[in-house]
């Protein structure tokens, strides 16, 4: 196993840990229906970043801001940031930065509609479909680069990799530009 895989399994765990330990998922499944998604879901970590969903067309400003004071208690964050608009599409989202074990990990909570959640099992469940372990590696060297998350970002890197087949750095920058000309 090259690097990149150690330390995306390594994260792996850490982020199970940390589920387990202050039982997310039991605390968000009384809010609405949780999905972990990207990374920790494809199993290619490269920072201590974990995103849950919580699916739910009833959640209301009120029980959202329960949401954010039982996830205060919960894991004393350092800091936590309320983001969004509950009329959006992406929802309302608590970006928690917490200290877990001397690490700092940031967990974005978002609740969106359930819809959301649906389409994005499905995108996840296609995308994991493509998976081989010579795929994943290519998009940990490219979730690597310097250019991740300022230029780019785990989407493209998904599609570059699982859908157009992209396999080397030069090929993906070639892509990448072609990408977003297009739009």
């Amino acid at each position: 196993m090259n690097e990149l895989m150690a330390w995306s399994e390594q994260l792996q765990a850490e982020a199970t840990s940390l589920l387990e330990e202050y039982q997310l998922l039991h605390l968000c499944k009384q809010y609405g229906n949780p999905l972990i998604a990207g990374s920790f879901d494809l199993n290619v970590m490269v920072f201590r970043h974990l995103d849950v969903y919580i699916g739910s067309d009833k959640v209301i400003e009120d029980l959202f801001f329960a949401l954010g004071k039982d996830l205060a208690i919960r894991m004393k964050p350092v800091k936590m940031v309320f983001v969004g608009n509950k009329d959006e599409e992406e929802g309302m989202t608590w970006s928690i930065y917490a200290n877990v074990e001397g690490h700092e990990w940031k967990i974005n909570i978002n609740v969106v509609a359930e819809a959301v959640i649906q389409q994005m099992l499905q995108k996840q469940q296609k995308l994991k479909a493509k998976m081989t372990e010579k795929k994943r590696e290519h998009i940990l060297f490219f979730k690597q680069q310097s250019g991740y998350n300022r230029y780019y970002k785990s989407a493209h890197v998904y599609e570059a990799v699982l859908v157009e087949d992209v396999q080397d750095d030069m090929t993906f920058f070639k892509w990448l530009q072609h990408k977003k000309r297009a739009q």
